[in-house]
């Protein structure tokens, strides 16, 4: 059974290749292209040597973890909240080409990759945090995976605007929106009335030791209205697919 796990996996990873103009032969030794396909377009990616990058290319553009060729209802707004490299908003594009796009990453250092790509997949970019109030924090960036734990801090470089003027942006509707819960982001999980008006969740939450728990994040989903339709518990860390009831 791990065999042919492994086999359907190389498989499923292969073809998705293909469709984005490129050979994957195996994960040992791969190195993410410079060039994919979006929409039948070339598209020039900019990207840090780490670690960090091909973990996140094959998560989101061959194991597909977000779920985005499942979707089954129509996709006009995407919010994408941590977009770090931008790798998640290109994918995005790709399934949904038309669209609307908004992209929040409060690590300024990453625009040099981040810019180029919104150009060419036509995604807003706000250099912003966002959490429950608007504000400004500081952040933690960890080690080669460029993982940025932010913290609320009055003193701190980067701006925070507020998760309802987020969604207010986006014409105050979001079909699906990606989330990487972190730091302040765990604060924007009471917005009750805001998080009515997303339709669709794909949210990675970190786990700060003593803090939180995984159960943390489905219950404050459950709160929220969401029923949890998948959840992936990663050590410190973990996936959860939910949509609204």
């Amino acid at each position: 059974m791990f065999l042919f796990r492994k086999w359907f996996r190389l498989r499923r990873r292969r073809k998705r290749a293909a469709r984005l103009g490129f050979e994957f032969k195996r994960a040992s030794g791969f190195q993410p292209p410079r060039q994919i396909e979006v929409q039948g377009r070339p598209l020039t990616l900019s990207f840090p040597d780490e670690v960090g990058t091909t973990n996140d290319f094959l998560s989101i553009f061959l194991d597909d973890d977000y779920r985005l060729e499942r979707q089954r209802w129509p996709v006009s707004t995407v919010l994408d909240i941590g977009a770090n490299l931008g790798f998640f908003s290109i994918a995005a594009r790709n399934a949904f080409p038309e669209a609307k796009i908004h992209a929040y990453e409060p690590n300024q250092t990453l625009q040099e990759y981040l810019n180029p790509h919104a150009e060419q997949a036509s995604f807003d970019i706000n250099y912003e945090a966002v959490g429950l109030d608007e504000g400004r924090v500081t952040l933690d960036v960890r080690g080669e995976t460029n993982q940025t734990r932010s913290q609320l801090d009055e003193s701190g470089d980067v701006p925070q605007v507020a998760f309802r003027k987020a969604v207010d942006r986006l014409g105050d509707r979001v079909d699906f929106a990606k989330i990487d819960c972190e730091g302040a982001e765990w604060e924007f999980l009471e917005d009750m009335d805001t998080w009515k008006k997303v339709h669709f969740l794909a949210m990675e939450y970190h786990l700060w030791p003593g803090n939180k728990y995984h159960h943390d994040a489905q219950a404050a989903l459950r709160k929220l209205g969401f029923q949890i339709l998948h959840q992936i518990p990663i050590d410190d860390y973990g996936l959860i697919y939910a949509m609204r009831l």
